[in-house]
């Protein structure tokens, strides 16, 4: 399983790299043919690196969910400063952001009419309430 994930990532990486020089390519019109080798060997090393693999595994096994303004996205900062340090990044530091923790409300949903009866429903992240008005 965990070699197929490695594969998957490394799949995902070529992708996205080969996504970004689309577009790229779009934007810049015409290729500036000294670029192309220095794209070409990026790709490459992506393809053949479990870098990506390894940052994602490591964000996700060590600091797990991370959900804005609760102490798990804390962490997430600094594994972030940690993990940039430690690649070698020699200018990396925090923007302060503030940001409002959303958090779930008691939700309570129904059919009125014509035949009344109870609904099973959860509310998504950000959603606003109505005010225990009816819809």
């Amino acid at each position: 399983m965990k070699h197929a994930r490695k594969h998957f990532a490394k799949g995902l990486l070529g992708a996205l790299l080969l996504t970004s020089t689309f577009i790229f390519h779009s934007y810049a019109g015409e290729w500036v043919e000294p670029q192309l080798p220095a794209l070409n060997k990026l790709k490459a090393q992506a393809e053949q690196s479990p870098l990506s693999y390894n940052i994602i595994e490591s964000l996700t096994t060590e600091v797990g969910a991370r959900l804005v303004g609760t102490p798990a996205s804390d962490k997430s900062v600094d594994w972030a400063v940690a993990k940039m340090q430690e690649l070698g990044f020699d200018k990396v530091w925090i923007e302060e952001s503030t940001t409002t923790l959303w958090q779930r409300g008691d939700l309570k949903a129904s059919i009125v009419s014509p035949y009344p009866h109870a609904l099973v429903a959860i509310s998504l992240g950000g959603s606003a309430g109505t005010q225990g008005k009816a819809l």
